[in-house]
């Protein structure tokens, strides 16, 4: 898929960018163009030997999408830091049917 709509006003570009950025100097060091319909963690194969080229990895700071990459898995198998923002918690299923009252004490 390359292009569509998701709805009549919004059109979607169907490519993901993936960039790997080293966080303490902010320099680019792997860019990437997929399709969007590829999984995030496929694009980790085509990042991981650009990055390798600046020397080792000790600490992954990632999308959740890249979480079933085998070099996520591996970088955290060797004790590195992989750090994904957490999952959010399911929303309540029901409010309870009772109504509840709050009151004002003094």
């Amino acid at each position: 898929m390359r292009h569509g709509r998701k709805s009549s006003s919004r059109t979607i570009n169907g490519f993901k960018q993936h960039i790997a950025v080293d966080l303490d100097s902010r320099l680019i060091l792997a860019p990437c163009v997929r399709p969007a319909n590829e999984p995030e963690h496929k694009a980790s194969q085509r990042l991981k030997p650009k990055v390798l080229s600046y020397g080792s990895v000790n600490e992954l700071s990632i999308d959740r999408g890249y979480l079933a990459a085998a070099w996520t898995n591996g970088l955290y198998q060797q004790g590195k830091s992989v750090v994904a923002k957490p999952w959010t918690a399911p929303a309540v299923a029901e409010r309870p049917k009772s109504p509840v009252y709050w009151v004002k004490v003094k």
